[in-house]
């Protein structure tokens, strides 16, 4: 199984999954490019409270991204059995 995994998650598409499922405000690109030049001057820390504060992600998104992550990756009988194994799945990761 290990085998599978690490071949698989070779071809997995991380960026379009995130983009997806936890997809990044709107304005991104300009806010990146002030936060950088912010960055190297000595208001770094704010630039890492405003990151942790504003960038996080629902636990949702996160629980979204990690179901399509193993459907994509592990092998298709990984949570086969009875559609209990998927719910008690996506509860554990909440």
């Amino acid at each position: 199984m290990i085998a599978h995994v690490l071949e698989k998650q070779r071809d997995f598409d991380f960026s379009y999954y995130l983009q997806k499922n936890a997809p990044l405000p709107s304005d991104w690109k300009n806010r990146k490019k002030e936060l950088v030049e912010i960055s190297k001057t000595e208001l770094r820390p704010v630039v890492f409270r405003e990151l942790f504060d504003h960038c996080n992600c629902s636990n949702d998104e996160v629980v979204n991204f990690l179901e399509e992550y193993t459907t994509q990756v592990f092998p298709k009988d990984f949570l086969t059995g009875c559609s209990k194994n998927k719910k008690v799945f996506r509860q554990k990761l909440k």
